[in-house]
């Protein structure tokens, strides 16, 4: 098996492959839900160009650089056992838990900052008054 085909296998094993067309299919459903036409020919040819095999060969050709062919095996081996597949089961789910946290956190911070602004304004003098 080529290191090309490994990192597909790893891929596979930890649910990236279901992830990319997931998020395909998402993005044609909210176009369809804002009214976007999109025909079939389109599809076909954002299939082709962003679809999950597209994706596939991007991301085997990134793997293919950082990882060696023995990681690649190592990796492959870990996502085949029981706890493997049960943190691949859970990777989506932690991602998007991590990534709502760290929205509010952001948020929070951004909301801070913006009063600390707003403050220095209100407690500072008025330049404008008197001209």
């Amino acid at each position: 098996m080529s290191i090309t085909e490994k990192v597909k296998k790893y891929l596979s094993a930890t649910g990236a492959v279901e992830a990319a067309k997931r998020n395909f299919e998402g993005i044609f459903e909210k176009l369809k839900k804002n009214g976007s036409p999109i025909s079939q020919k389109a599809k076909r040819i954002l299939e082709e160009s962003l679809g999950s095999e597209a994706l596939l060969d991007i991301m085997a050709t990134v793997y293919e650089e950082f990882y060696s062919e023995e990681e690649i095996d190592a990796a492959i081996a870990f996502y085949e056992t029981p706890v493997g597949k049960s943190m691949a089961s859970k990777a989506g789910l932690v991602m998007a838990t991590s990534a709502s946290m760290l929205n509010a956190k952001v948020s929070q911070a951004l909301n801070k900052i913006l009063k600390e602004i707003v403050g220095d304004l209100d407690d500072g003098p008025e330049p404008w008054r008197g001209l």
